[in-house]
């Protein structure tokens, strides 16, 4: 699939709701990504990892396997090329998300009305977008309600 000329992003979709899968790809196809592949849990989403070579994973926080922090933060370092937009239907796990432009996330209810270029970007791209929005004390010009500043494994 190609937009304006250029190819698609290819996402892979991480999580152990198959109803929200489907609507993930219904949303990202829509928006002109491609969906490479599935997977219901950590281990599925390692192998698919390394098969599909995604350009970005939209990841479940809460799977069946593992803690999907700990798991972005393992396909970080093996893949440090691929972006990671971290999800979950619990609007209170913002709070234990650190702020980091290489781990952004967002609630399940709002990635409809997100700006997803911005987030499904390479990790490199969106760390020199987060540092373009810095101000000349460091913090973001912008609010960012969806990035805590704290948080228990930082």
């Amino acid at each position: 699939m190609q937009t304006n000329g250029t190819r698609s992003r290819r996402v892979l979709v991480v999580d152990d709701a198959s109803c929200f899968r489907e609507a993930a790809r219904q949303l990202l196809e829509s928006r002109g990504y491609l969906v490479a592949g599935e997977a219901d849990c950590a281990a599925e989403a390692r192998k698919a990892v390394v098969r599909l070579a995604p350009d970005a994973i939209l990841l479940d926080v809460n799977l069946p396997d593992a803690n999907g922090f700990d798991l972005a933060a393992e396909l970080l370092r093996s893949h440090p090329e691929v972006a990671i937009l971290l999800v979950s239907a619990d609007d209170t796990t913002p709070a234990l998300i650190p702020q980091d432009p290489a781990r952004p996330f967002v609630s399940k209810s709002g990635l409809a009305t997100l700006d997803l270029a911005e987030f499904l970007s390479a990790p490199s791209q969106r760390a020199r977008q987060h540092t373009a929005r810095a101000g000349p004390g460091g913090g973001t010009s912008r609010p960012n309600r969806m990035m805590p500043r704290n948080h228990p494994r930082a």
